[in-house]
């Protein structure tokens, strides 16, 4: 979707990023995808993107079953469960990458936006304060919908639910341990292996 978009410079820029930090083989692939993604193929994304939609919307499906199944409830009917596993896939598509792209977009960028759209730099100070609390209220807002739409029950919406909180630390958890994972201390901030 970013090859269809033209966003001027975005390649260039995600290049420059990797090349400083991945190693030369692994900056190399990154290089072969981005020329793939700008050359575009649109019959093959289209095709990609169907099949991602579908396949995301049986996740939804099973997501729904499940909670029915907690809330012991009956499933909706077939004609009633498929349309609405796909909206509620977009919806929630659609947020995730938000509360992503909050969370990833840097301060050189939002400086770059802020100059784009006619704001000072105050725009960018907020943006490196807000974006992260920001981007931690939409997947909890995220969660609560998972929690109020999915179930065939009449329910009251909460914003603040234990479950989506317990949902958003355990994802940032899990977030924050895989980048450890990735990109482990350097060698000069752990103990030396013979203390």
């Amino acid at each position: 979707m970013l090859g269809l978009l033209n966003i001027p410079g975005f390649f260039d820029w995600l290049l420059k990023q990797s090349q400083t930090v991945l190693p030369g083989q692994a900056s190399g692939l990154v290089k072969n995808i981005v020329g793939q993604i700008r050359s575009g193929a649109g019959g093959a994304l289209s095709l990609g993107t169907i099949v991602a939609l579908w396949s995301a919307s049986s996740a939804v499906r099973m997501i729904m079953h499940a909670l029915n199944i907690a809330y012991k409830v009956e499933d909706r009917p077939a004609w009633k469960k498929f349309p609405l596993s796909i909206l509620y896939t977009v919806l929630l598509a659609t947020l995730i990458i938000a509360a992503a792209a909050l969370m990833l977009i840097g301060p050189q960028l939002a400086t770059w936006i802020a100059k784009q759209v006619g704001m000072g730099s105050v725009f960018a100070t907020v943006w490196t304060w807000a974006r992260i609390p920001v981007g931690v209220a939409l997947l909890v807002l995220v969660a609560a919908l998972i929690y109020y739409l999915f179930p065939n029950t009449s329910q009251p919406f909460r914003l603040i639910t234990p479950g989506a909180v317990l949902a958003v630390i355990v994802w940032a958890l899990a977030s924050l341990g895989f980048s450890w994972y990735v990109w482990p201390p350097s060698p000069a901030t752990t103990l030396p292996t013979g203390l």
